[in-house]
């Protein structure tokens, strides 16, 4: 719904390269792509509905957001065990070999990691992680 001009856009399982015309569906399809590389199974495409309030292009891990959102999503419809740090290296993936981005793992991190009123702790080399006390402030 954030890019209705672009319309319904469609792709199928077997041919999940990258579309540069199609640039925010690479996403999902790079996660897609990554899972059943992986080994998880996938049997069927699905009808999906995106839209978010993140605002496009500002820098605040919207592709991040779509990756973990895709990839949770598949993990619930297809009765996936993904563990939640795997699906962060999955997104890794995404961003460097599939999209081209020479990103770190941070902001996937921090989107499939977080919680709230909470600071994260990551050595973003070995991806052990610790979470900061709770915080309640308002600023």
């Amino acid at each position: 719904m954030n890019f209705e001009q672009q319309g319904v856009i469609e792709f199928n399982l077997d041919k999940l390269d990258y579309d540069e015309k199609r640039n925010w569906v690479n996403y999902p399809k790079g996660i897609l792509r990554y899972l059943l590389k992986k080994g998880y199974s996938i049997p069927t495409g699905v009808d999906v509905l995106f839209y978010g309030n993140i605002p496009n292009g500002a820098g605040l891990s919207s592709s991040a957001s779509i990756e973990l959102v895709s990839g949770v999503m598949f993990e619930k419809l297809f009765d996936l065990t993904i563990d939640r740090v795997e699906l962060v290296k999955i997104e890794k993936l995404v961003e460097n070999k599939f999209i081209g981005v020479n990103s770190g793992i941070m902001d996937q991190f921090v989107i499939g990691m977080g919680k709230k009123n909470a600071g994260i702790l990551l050595n973003c080399e070995t991806l052990k992680y610790e979470y900061a006390p709770n915080f309640n402030h308002e600023y």
